[in-house]
C-alpha cells in the first residue's frame, strides 16, 4: 500500500473507515494513529478520527455514546460475541462503527404547538415564586354613598369585614366627612360621629341591615400603642386598654380606629372567631401582632389557618422615623423595612445615626419605615401563610381626599374604623346575632 490508503478499517473491528468517532471499545480513551506496515504512512482516516474526538473532549462536547453492554447482555447476544473481540458488530451493524445512528429529517418527530405549550404550563415554578406567593389587593366597595375596602379573602370564607374611608358621612370641617372617632377624644360633634358610625354599620352589613336583621354592635376598646388584647365578650362598653379585639361572639364585632396606623384583620375559618387589631409602630415593636395570634391559639385557631388583611396605612415615602424609631425596628429584626428617604434600604441603625446604602446628598435626612411591609412579615412569622393575607398600597397621608391622617393633619384629625363579624364555625354563613344591637 503506497501513501495514504483512504480505504483503511478500523484496528479492533476491521470495519468500514471511521468518519465521526473512534471504535465503542476504544472511546474511552484516544489511541495513537495505526502507521501502515508497508509504506509507514500514518492512517489518515484514524488520525482525522481521534483529531476530532480530541478536539471534542478539548471543548467539552463530546458525543454521546451507547452504553456498553452488561456481561449477561452480551451472553444472550450469541456466542460470536467474545469478551475479548470488538464489540461493534454486535451492537451496532456494519459500517457504522463508534458513530451515533442519526435519523433524517423525515423520520425526526416533530413536537406539536400543543405539547410545547403543555410542557411549559407544567413546567415548574421557581422556588422564590412557590415560597412567596403574590398578596391579594383590597377591593373598593360603594355602598348607600358610603366607601369602603374589603378583602376578598375574607369575602370568600363569609367574613363580614370593612375598612372605611373618610367618604359619605355628615361630619364637617377637619373632620369631613365620616369620622368615626369619638367626639370627646378628637373634638367633634356627638351627634354627627353617631350618625357615621350608624351609616358605616349599615354599609358594613347591606342586605342584612336593609332587611331589618340583628346586627352586631361594633365592640371597641382604649388604645394605647401597646399589646394588649381583650375579649369582646367580657368587655362590650369599650373601657379597656388594650390595642387588639377577640371575639368569637355572634352579638360582637371587633373594631379598631386608624389614622395612618395600620388596621388589621384576622379570621379562622374553622372556628369562626375573629380578630381587629391596631398596629403603629409602637404595638409592632411591642408584639400586638404575636400577642393576638396567640389570644386566638387558645380558642383553637392553628396560625395556619388564619387568614388576615392589611387596611390602607401609612406608606414608606411618608413614615420619616428617627435612628431611635429604625433602631427598635432593627432589634425586632425588621431591618428590611427600614429605608432611606429616597427608597433605598438602610444599612444599620444600632447605636447611632443611620447609613444608607443610596444616593442621598442630604446627611440629615432621616429613615423611613415600611409598616403595611414589617406587619406582613410579622403576621409570616407568626405562622399565617403568606398567600392567606391580602394587603393594600394606598398611603393615607398621600390620597388626602380618601382618607384621614395624623401625620397630615394632626391631633385634629378624624379617625377610619376597621371591623369584622364572626361566623357559625366551620360554615360559609356569618353568624346571626341573638338580640337587636344598634350601633355605639
Amino acid at each position: 500500500m503506497s501513501g495514504i490508503d483512504r480505504r483503511a478499517r478500523c484496528r479492533r473491528c476491521a470495519s468500514r473507515p471511521r468518519t465521526r468517532a473512534p471504535c465503542i471499545s476504544d472511546s474511552r480513551r484516544i489511541t495513537r494513529p495505526a502507521r501502515s506496515s508497508t509504506s509507514g504512512a500514518t492512517d489518515s482516516s484514524t488520525t482525522r478520527a481521534c483529531s476530532r474526538f480530541a478536539s471534542r473532549r478539548r471543548r467539552g462536547t463530546r458525543r454521546r455514546t451507547t452504553r456498553r453492554p452488561s456481561a449477561r447482555s452480551r451472553s444472550k447476544r450469541g456466542a460470536g460475541a467474545s469478551s475479548g473481540s470488538c464489540r461493534c458488530r454486535t451492537a451496532r451493524p456494519p459500517n457504522s462503527c463508534g458513530s451515533r445512528s442519526r435519523r433524517s429529517s423525515e423520520e425526526r418527530p416533530i413536537p406539536s404547538f400543543a405539547t410545547t405549550r403543555r410542557r411549559r404550563r407544567d413546567r415548574p415554578r421557581s422556588r422564590r415564586a412557590r415560597r412567596h406567593p403574590p398578596m391579594a389587593e383590597l377591593e373598593r366597595i360603594e355602598r348607600d354613598g358610603i366607601a369602603f375596602w374589603r378583602s376578598p379573602g375574607l369575602r370568600e370564607l363569609g367574613f363580614i369585614h370593612a375598612f372605611s374611608t373618610r367618604l359619605g358621612g355628615v361630619s364637617e370641617g377637619v373632620f369631613d366627612s365620616l369620622n368615626l372617632g369619638r367626639s370627646g377624644e378628637h373634638g367633634d360633634d356627638p351627634a354627627r360621629v353617631d350618625e357615621n358610625l350608624r351609616r358605616f354599620h349599615r354599609a358594613m352589613f347591606g342586605r342584612d341591615a336593609l332587611d331589618g336583621g340583628r346586627l352586631p354592635a361594633l365592640v371597641r376598646v382604649r388604645q394605647v400603642h401597646g399589646n394588649g388584647v381583650v375579649d369582646a365578650e367580657h368587655d362590650r362598653n369599650g373601657t379597656a386598654e388594650a390595642d387588639a379585639i377577640v371575639s368569637a361572639d355572634a352579638r360582637c364585632a371587633a373594631t379598631v380606629r386608624v389614622a395612618d396606623c395600620a388596621a388589621i384583620l384576622i379570621a379562622c375559618p374553622r372556628t369562626g372567631a375573629v380578630a381587629a387589631v391596631h398596629a403603629g409602630w409602637r404595638g409592632v415593636v411591642a408584639g400586638v401582632i404575636e400577642a393576638t395570634i396567640s389570644r386566638l391559639g387558645e380558642r383553637g385557631a392553628a396560625p395556619g389557618d388564619l387568614r388576615a388583611a392589611i387596611g390602607p396605612c401609612i406608606g414608606a415615602r411618608a413614615f420619616e422615623v428617627g435612628p431611635e424609631v429604625a433602631a427598635a425596628f432593627e432589634a425586632r429584626d425588621l431591618g428590611s423595612r427600614v429605608l432611606a428617604r429616597n427608597g433605598d434600604r438602610v444599612a444599620s441603625c444600632r447605636g447611632g445615626a443611620a447609613r444608607h446604602h443610596g444616593t442621598n446628598d442630604s446627611h440629615d435626612a432621616k429613615p423611613t419605615i415600611d409598616l403595611a411591609g414589617a406587619v406582613a412579615d410579622l403576621l409570616e412569622r407568626a405562622g399565617v401563610r403568606r398567600h392567606g393575607v391580602d394587603r393594600s398600597d394606598l398611603c393615607t397621608v398621600e390620597l388626602e381626599r380618601d382618607f384621614f391622617s395624623y401625620r397630615r393633619q394632626g391631633p385634629m384629625s378624624g379617625r377610619m374604623a376597621a371591623a369584622i363579624a364572626c361566623r357559625a364555625a366551620g360554615t360559609g354563613a356569618p353568624a346571626t346575632a341573638s338580640h337587636s344591637s344598634t350601633a355605639p
